[in-house]
């Protein structure tokens, strides 16, 4: 991604093209494995909304991929729920917007169709 790009719809293009080229399933014990790298301290804010993401979505199909731009996501289509998250360096994470969980569900929905 150019980082002098400051175009929203072509950065939103580029982020939606890398998301549907990298998603794929993940397991749930990669899905906690992954908690555990995010977060070294118990106390981390976001600690306990991941861990019950994960505790809730035993059974069902989990999806992780990333952006192209640093951004990696894991996410929840039977509940339209997901974390985005920066993996390395100033890390950080949040809940995934509507408007990302709605493209989420086009991209999967197109890779099976």
């Amino acid at each position: 991604m150019d980082i002098d790009n400051l175009d929203l719809d072509s950065i939103n293009e580029e982020r939606r093209r890398s998301a549907a080229e990298t998603l794929a399933p993940i397991s749930h014990e990669a899905l906690a494995a992954l908690g555990e790298q995010l977060f070294a301290t118990v106390d981390h804010p976001w600690r306990d909304p991941y861990l019950q993401f994960v505790e809730e979505s035993r059974g069902e199909t989990i999806y992780t991929g990333h952006t192209g731009d640093g951004f990696f996501f894991v996410y929840r289509p039977a509940r339209q729920k997901g974390f985005w998250y920066l993996p390395t360096g100033t890390r950080g994470m949040g809940p995934i917007q509507d408007r990302g969980l709605k493209a989420l569900g086009e991209i999967l929905g197109a890779k099976e169709s």
